[in-house]
């Protein structure tokens, strides 16, 4: 914590910093009422802060060798071959222990872990090696954690220190640990340091292996990412090590108003107090960047410093650990009172559980993001359309799920994820928070739906929401003992067969959820030798559709199309009336269309074994979609138009891309569109591109007015 002192300075800088004009006075003011009751300010003294932390503020030059999530590879050409006979990397250059701190000291050399650039290498070793890389960079821990159990430890002790590529002699950036730290692999990061390598390695890179004396938390702290602050440090880094001129991770934090990261760099042990070569201490450079609320927790005044405190406070000022304290603090064990029914004690657990994680900061209401705690955009991209459809909201908001909750179903969770549901959907209204933590919502889910949703990898979005509406509709079926039945109709009256199946079918399911988003249609088969015809009424609550690969750009209208043509059956259908297997063809139509509409563009198809993603550019309806051509001719259903209001993006592969959505503010009055990737939200005014190799899940609603429900 801060003493005196550094009070004093940052009140004197508060009053004579010149580049501050007419806002110095108040932030003067402001950081006055913050001392320690007794203390007397100093003197105010002239300091040009801005202009000596200028000095010292990261330039973008310096990681421009190394572009953001990837590895520069293009200087392979020019760099010296085996055949040049290079001497050992770390001969040119000072022993890396000598610039070090005590704790590199009781490392090995660099220059002894790593074999000298024109060495032979055993071509076995050197295979590994080029796997382990490869591995590390393709995001495969599996893999990895295998190819690493195979290793003895001199092997793994040189891996983990090698810069050089053993076969081509390329110089990679840093070891694996920097390969995998600016790939975003939190998960291989926290492998690797568990597994051995430094967490205060510095930066390698360059032609001749450019030592930078930046380390994995320094530069963490750069890209902003709490998560990989809040790894090093638990596997052992040095709080206070950053890079040259002795400019700590706390420094830079400070200087680029990252309150959050601050928080936690001081809780574990950063030294507020210690200055960079040109004395400027992180005290002085909050102050100088006006951070209230930073200069407030240095000087041991918290703005949120105990429970009573946290009702009246307008911001959370501590730490709250992001993907790991899902797993550290497990939910307390939920009660039903006898009813068989969590709804209550879920919301009340996820409600304290999400508030707590996250950090307090009044926010557009609509605009509240969804922090990726590892791996989890799928999720967050599945959650926040369903939070933005009309309807369906409302049925969620305030607890109005819980009249509908049946407890007896076992098919359901008995509330809990609809009673968690409610609660993060209910924080997501309250314009309270610009980010939430769902980590218990996850834990649940795992818990009672899927447990491979939340083992940190990526998962396909439309899948989970798949797993989440199942979950929510059984947990508000309203049918205990299910009675199924077996679909006889033919084509003299498709109303009266239509009406049948409704009554039916809800004998099996019934639920507020499957009214809102169930898409009935209407299967004919028809025998091609005496034109007998069987139908089939089919519900679904997402409309999947192909896309081919044998074109560059297509419409949405021409999946469509494709998905409703009729085509000859592959075997031979069993005809009542011929009493004989004959050729026959299956027409598909839309007998009812939902209040919302899902469609799915299946990007994704397995091909030997293994998923291939189609990009296929796909021109898509924004401001209405006809589905009246595919509607049945008999189909009593009228309104055919609907509208976009929300599209869920997906670029890269399915095992290492990243989901991003855009949506509707359904209660701004120029319903303007919002931009949503995890945590952030940014509003973007126009609708996005009709036209996109990216657009991964559609959501369209009725264009009725009585559907048109501000949320």
């Amino acid at each position: 914590m801060g003493k005196a002192p550094s009070a004093r300075s940052c009140w004197a800088a508060a009053v004579a910093h010149p580049t501050w004009r007419g806002q110095r006075q108040q932030f003067a003011l402001d950081v006055l009422q913050l001392l320690p009751r007794g203390l007397e300010p100093s003197s105010p003294r002239m300091c040009g802060l801005r202009a000596e932390t200028e000095k010292f503020k990261p330039k973008e030059k310096t990681m421009s060798a190394v572009p953001h999530l990837g590895i520069q590879r293009e200087r392979a050409a020019s760099l010296p071959t085996k055949a040049d006979a290079e001497p050992p990397a770390a001969a040119a250059e000072p022993p890396a222990a000598a610039a070090e701190p005590p704790a590199a000291a009781a490392e090995p050399p660099a220059a002894a872990a790593e074999p000298p650039a024109a060495a032979a290498v055993d071509d076995n070793f050197a295979t590994r090696t080029r796997h382990f890389f490869d591995l590390i960079n393709d995001g495969d821990i599996q893999q990895l954690r295998v190819l690493i159990d195979s290793l003895d430890a001199a092997e793994l002790n040189t891996l983990m220190r090698w810069t050089v590529d053993p076969v081509e002699r390329v110089t990679r950036t840093g070891s694996a640990l920097w390969s995998a730290f600016f790939r975003q692999h939190i998960d291989i990061v926290d492998l690797l340091l568990e597994k051995g390598a430094d967490p205060n390695e510095p930066m390698i890179f360059g032609e001749n292996d450019q030592r930078t004396n930046m380390t994995p938390l320094y530069s963490a702290v750069l890209h902003a990412n709490l998560e990989l602050c809040i790894v090093l440090i638990e596997r052992g880094a040095n709080v206070d090590l950053g890079s040259d001129s002795a400019i700590t991770p706390l420094m830079i934090a400070c200087d680029r108003s990252q309150t959050e990261i601050v928080t936690f760099l001081v809780e574990n042990g950063a030294n507020l107090d210690l200055g960079s070569d040109s004395a400027i201490t992180p005290l002085m450079i909050a102050c100088d960047r006006s951070q209230t609320e930073i200069v407030a927790f240095a000087i041991g005044q918290r703005t949120y410093s105990s429970s009573s405190a946290a009702a009246s406070s307008p911001v959370p000022f501590h730490h709250r650990k992001q993907a790991k304290d899902t797993h550290q603090q497990p939910a307390q064990p939920l009660t039903d009172h006898g009813t068989g029914n969590f709804f209550l004690s879920a919301y009340a657990t996820s409600e304290q559980r999400i508030a707590s994680d996250s950090e307090w900061k009044k926010t557009p209401i609509g605009q509240t993001g969804l922090y990726n705690m590892g791996n989890t955009c799928f999720m967050n991209s599945a959650l926040q359309p369903l939070f933005h459809t009309p309807g369906f909201s409302q049925l969620f908001q305030e607890k109005s799920a819980q009249r509908f909750v049946n407890g007896n179903n076992s098919f359901g969770t008995n509330g809990v994820i609809s009673g968690s549901f409610s609660a993060l959907i209910d924080l997501i209204w309250s314009g309270k928070f610009n980010a939430l933590r769902p980590g218990i919502f996850l834990e649940f889910f795992a818990r009672r739906v899927n447990t491979e949703m939340a083992d940190r990898q990526q998962h396909d979005a439309q899948e989970f929401q798949l797993y989440l509406l199942d979950a929510l509709h059984e947990d508000t079926n309203r049918v205990n003992k299910r009675q199924s039945f077996e679909q006889n109709y033919d084509d003299t009256d498709l109303g009266a067969s239509a009406s049948d199946f409704n009554e039916r079918s809800k004998l099996f399911s019934s639920s507020p959820v499957n009214d809102l988003f169930n898409l009935t249609n209407i299967s004919v088969v028809q025998c091609s030798t005496c034109n007998t015809k069987s139908v089939r009424f089919e519900v679904v609550n997402q409309l999947s559709l192909e896309l081919p690969t044998n074109t560059d750009c297509l419409t949405l209208k021409d999946c469509l199309e494709a998905h409703f043509s009729s085509a000859s059956l592959e075997d031979k259908w069993d005809c009542p009336k011929c009493k004989s297997k004959q050729p026959a063809t299956r027409s598909t139509k839309i007998w009812e269309i939902p209040k919302v509409l899902i469609v799915h563009l299946k990007r994704f198809s397995l091909i030997d074994g293994h998923y291939v993603k189609n990009d296929v550019e796909v021109t898509f309806d924004v401001a209405e979609l006809d589905l009246a051509p595919f509607l049945h001719e008999k189909s009593t259903h009228h309104n055919a138009a609907l509208s976009l209001y929300r599209i869920t993006d997906h670029s890269g592969r399915l095992n290492s891309g990243h989901y991003t959505s855009s949506v509707i503010n359904l209660i701004s009055t120029d319903r303007e569109w919002l931009s949503f990737d995890d945590e952030s939200c940014i509003p973007c005014g126009t609708a996005p591109s009709p036209t996109s190799k990216r657009a991964f899940l559609l959501y369209y609603k009725q264009n009725d007015q009585q559907q048109q429900q501000q949320m």
